[in-house]
């Protein structure tokens, strides 16, 4: 009995659908195993880093790292859709959002992992229109969350393994960050959705960021929306 209880709270978010858009890196796809080892159907977008992109032709490497994260849902018992997404386009924000909720259920999980394109290399403007395309996407699933009463958004800075990244443009990146989780927070307040920004102040393994988001799907996590959770070693 005490071993069933067990394997009943480590999937906690049973019935629940997460969102997760990702760049290539280890971080996203942990994050998505977390999820899915929780007990979450997860649907995938998998970010291009390629700029102009024509629309619905993704490159095959973009295909076999999809392929990769979708695998990890697998072998974590889970359930999963996904596909290679541009972020920036409201009508395949639209789109993905609906395909995922024919095919899972009610988004009720959002989480954004914000990566640098590349090692040492400040782009602000690509920042800015990141952060915007981020809060479009928000804004596609924050009225249902609310009205359903249960929602978490997350957002997460991945500077896991990109040593010499601009530290100006993290900086940046997390004041930005910062300032709009608490926006968030506040205009959800006593709706039962928190809004969290992962921070990293000090190296962590990518399962060790994921477990955190994890858990901050947890009810008891509510009260902490708004904050920049931070990592510690």
């Amino acid at each position: 009995m005490g071993q069933q209880k067990g394997a009943a709270s480590r999937r906690f978010l049973a019935g629940r659908v997460g969102w997760v858009t990702v760049r290539a890196g280890q971080v996203g796809r942990e994050i998505v195993a977390a999820l899915a080892s929780s007990g979450a159907a997860v649907g995938i977008g998998l970010l291009s880093t390629r700029e102009g992109r024509e629309a619905g032709e993704p490159h095959p490497v973009e295909i076999a790292a999809l392929d990769g994260i979708l695998d990890t849902v697998t072998v974590a018992g889970g359930q999963a859709v996904g596909g290679v997404f541009d972020m920036s386009s409201g009508e395949a924000l639209q789109r993905f959002r609906d395909q995922i909720e024919r095919a899972l259920g009610p988004i009720s999980i959002l989480v954004h992992v914000l990566r640098p394109k590349a090692a040492a290399q400040r782009d602000n403007a690509r920042l800015d229109r990141e952060l915007e395309d981020w809060l479009k996407m928000i804004e596609a699933v924050r009225p249902a969350m609310m009205e359903r009463g249960w929602g978490r958004i997350i957002s997460v800075i991945d500077t896991t393994d990109l040593p010499g990244v601009d530290p100006q443009w993290l900086e940046l990146a997390r004041t930005r960050l910062e300032s709009l989780t608490r926006g968030i927070a506040l205009s959800l307040a006593d709706s039962g959705v928190a809004c969290f920004l992962v921070g990293r102040d000090a190296p962590q393994s990518p399962a060790a960021i994921a477990r955190l988001v994890a858990a901050l799907c947890a009810d008891e996590a509510l009260p902490l929306s708004g904050q920049s959770v931070t990592l510690r070693a």
